[in-house]
Formats: structure tokens, sequence, C-alpha cells
């Protein structure tokens, strides 16, 4: 089995490490290889099950919570067989109250039924092949969950963005001359640009007939000059 384990199957697709730990965790594309190879099989029977569609729920994640429309719980067995004859079986449960499914249940009615006989199909596996020393599957298959945490409506949004800077000020088709809305662009960029105020006035009598494009090498002179 160890040889087997070591030629055939793959760490990342058919088991992973449960991370910060030496533990490893059996998963299904693994639970299928050594199911073929020793000619074992499953078969699934549904144990219990919860569907309501209309039922509200609320959810919660580590950033925000609400409210969801749906419910699905599902018990699966799964008996590992081999010429007929049971070799182990093993119960795995899946509900769409779980954090990575609480806030869209109705999107993964079958998603959870899938789960439930996953979780189901490799106990069954590790108890038929005497592989509990060697696997654990007390985790779900880790690049799974990954992924649900994944979704854009369960990541921490962090802090909102900045808001938008004000536009830039038009430019005048003739030159500066001091008119109100000249004066507001060139003072509003000024403000912007954060340039001392004791410098606004000899700013401006520097940018007369000029184009407020010219306004970095007049603010530069000015205050060379200062």
């Amino acid at each position: 089995m160890a040889q087997l384990i070591k030629e055939s199957l793959e760490l990342g697709i058919d088991y992973d490490r449960i991370p910060g730990t030496e533990k490893e965790v059996l998963l299904k594309p693994g639970a299928e290889r050594l199911n073929m190879a020793f000619g074992t099989y499953a078969e699934f029977e549904i144990l219990e099950k919860e569907v309501d569609h209309f039922v509200e729920t609320k959810w919660a994640t580590k950033w925000k919570s609400g409210t969801a429309q749906g419910l699905y719980r599902y018990v699966i067995k799964c008996r590992i067989m081999r010429e007929g004859r049971v070799l182990a079986n093993c119960i795995g449960s899946c509900s769409s109250l779980e954090t990575k499914y609480a806030n869209r249940p109705r999107d993964c009615e079958n998603t959870v039924l899938k789960m439930a006989e996953k979780r189901a199909y490799v106990g069954a596996t590790l108890l038929a092949l005497a592989l509990s020393n060697r696997f654990t599957h007390d985790k779900d298959d880790i690049r799974e969950n990954e992924r649900a945490y994944d979704d854009p409506r369960d990541i921490d949004p962090g802090p909102p963005p900045p808001p938008p800077r004000e536009p830039e000020p038009e430019r005048p088709a003739e030159g500066y001359n001091g008119s109100p809305r000249h004066k507001k662009a060139l003072f509003g960029r000024l403000m912007a640009d954060k340039i001392d105020e004791s410098l606004w006035e000899s700013i401006e009598r520097a940018m007369m007939g000029k184009s407020i494009l010219d306004l970095g090498d007049v603010v530069a002179g000015v205050m060379r000059d200062a």
C-alpha cells in the first residue's frame, strides 16, 4: 500500500497537507485511484435530507452578515464494495448553513449533496483500505475550501477607496486674465498642489497672459525667487 501511494498518488492532486502540519488529507481523486487499484467500488444511500427552497436563513462570515433564501442538508452513507461484499461504510453530511455556503444556498444545492457524498466516500475508503493511520479526512478538500472563500462576496473588501480627485481644470482658450473663472481654476490648482498660500499673489501676477499649463514653470520660478 505504501509503495502504491508513493508511485500512484500525487501531492496536491490526490492528497494534500494541512498547512502548518505534517498531517495529510486524502482527496477524492486519490480515493478514486485507490479504489480502482484494489477493484473496489462505492454505493451511496441518502439517509437524511432537508430541502426548503423558500426558507430564509441568517448567515455571517468574518466580515459581514445577512440573510439568504433556501436551506439544503444531506446525510449520505457510502459503502465500499468488492464482489458484492461490504468492506466498510461511512456517513458524511453537508449543509448550506456551513460558513462557505451560507450566503448563497440557492446556488449550491447540488454542491452540498456532492460534498456530503465526497466526505462519506473518502471516509469509507480510508476504513476499507486501512489508511486511517496514513491519511485523515478531518478536514475537507483544502483547495475546495480555499476556492469557496475566494468568492468575492466573502473576501474582506478592505478600506473604502479614496474619493476621486477633482478633475483637472479646463485649459482656458486665452491666457490667464485674472477673471473669476480663471482665478478659481488657478487657486484650485494651487490648493490641490499644496502651494504655500503666501505665494499665491506672486504666482497670479506671473501667470498673467500665460496658459494654466505653464503653471508648473511659473510656480517653480516664484519659489526660486522667494
